[in-house]
């Protein structure tokens, strides 16, 4: 750590992406119990991890296709919006 004052800042930003991040999977946690309530919540919860999967083609493309980063670009544009179709479509009672 080169810029103290930089790195405040920059850990300030992580720190709040990580608490919202922390809050979808709590949503997500909560609509294992909840599901017929909060099902728009944890469709639109996964529509924007599929929308955040898109704004990874904004930047460097070339790393999307190393295995560190590829494995969630997959989760994220495949298994959220399979995931958000079951939820919408999961048993009403």
């Amino acid at each position: 750590m080169t810029d103290p004052a930089l790195f405040a800042i920059r850990d300030s930003h992580v720190r709040f992406i990580g608490g919202v991040w922390l809050g979808a999977g709590l949503l997500m946690l909560a609509g294992g119990f909840l599901l017929p309530r909060l099902r728009q919540v944890l469709c639109g919860v996964t529509a924007m991890v599929f929308v955040g999967g898109l704004a990874r083609f904004s930047g460097d493309v070339a790393v999307l296709a190393q295995p560190a980063v590829a494995m969630s670009l997959v989760l994220e544009l495949v298994g959220f919006p399979l995931l958000g179709w079951w939820i919408a479509g999961a048993e009403r009672k």
